[in-house]
């Protein structure tokens, strides 16, 4: 059996196929998805806006639940500071490693994961031209 993974939802291109494809692989044995409501760095966004990250997360979550259901063991929602939540249920789970798509975001927020000790890959999708893949079709 692979090593357990935490995937955070964070950039909106979680449900790309190319990264579903590298997530299917055999070295992945479980996953964990997790999503963070964090007030703090998203400012004085309106509720709605919000309600429409919330929206969006869900949708990210059902996609690739039902993209690799045989490797997704739970997915949390959580309302905190980022990279405590990501810390918390790393531990909660036992995570081997925590993957994220590598975008300017996460590349900024590397510093602090791996300053409290938790395993990061960062997964680089293809500079591809044209429409984004994704397996709920969406673009």
């Amino acid at each position: 059996m692979g090593k357990k993974v935490l995937i955070p939802i964070l950039t909106e291109k979680e449900t790309e196929l190319e990264f579903i494809d590298y997530l299917r692989k055999e070295e992945i044995g479980e996953i964990v998805l997790l999503f963070v409501v964090d007030r703090e760095t998203q400012g004085d966004l309106p509720a709605v806006v919000i309600g429409e990250k919330l929206k969006k997360a869900e949708a990210a979550v059902e996609t690739l639940r039902g993209s690799i259901k045989d490797k997704v063991k739970s997915d949390h929602v959580e309302w905190g500071k980022w990279i405590e939540k990501v810390e918390n249920i790393s531990k909660l789970e036992k995570a081997d490693s925590v993957i994220m798509i590598s975008t300017k975001e996460t590349q900024e927020l590397l510093p602090a994961l791996k300053e409290r000790n938790i395993n990061v890959e960062l997964f680089k999708l293809s500079e591809i031209d044209g429409p984004e893949k994704t397996a709920d079709g969406v673009q």
